[in-house]
């Protein structure tokens, strides 16, 4: 139950962050974008491979004991690490 629940958290982070750099103007395109290296060959579709690659990267990049599981200490953390990634938009030199 946990381990789904950490997959959801994911899941839904990696959403609401697209949006937020969408939101900030990090990302031009109007339109949805999928998060980075969900989409590993870049042929517009994520196949089930590359779905499970890519949330075992996050929950690998989470678990910073390497112990097989995430704690909310490390949840936390690494929800933070991805926020300082975001891409923030250019400064207006207005």
């Amino acid at each position: 139950m946990k381990k789904i629940f950490v997959v959801a958290g994911i899941a839904v982070f990696s959403v609401l962050t697209t949006g937020v750099a969408m939101a900030a103007g990090a990302v031009t395109t109007p339109s949805f974008q999928l998060p980075e290296g969900l989409d590993a060959n870049g042929d517009g579709a994520v196949t089930r491979a590359e779905y499970r690659a890519f949330f075992d990267r996050q929950f690998n990049n989470m678990d910073t004991n390497r112990n097989g599981k995430i704690t909310k200490k490390e949840f936390i953390a690494g929800i933070q690490r991805q926020i300082k990634n975001i891409p923030q938009p250019p400064a207006s030199t207005h």
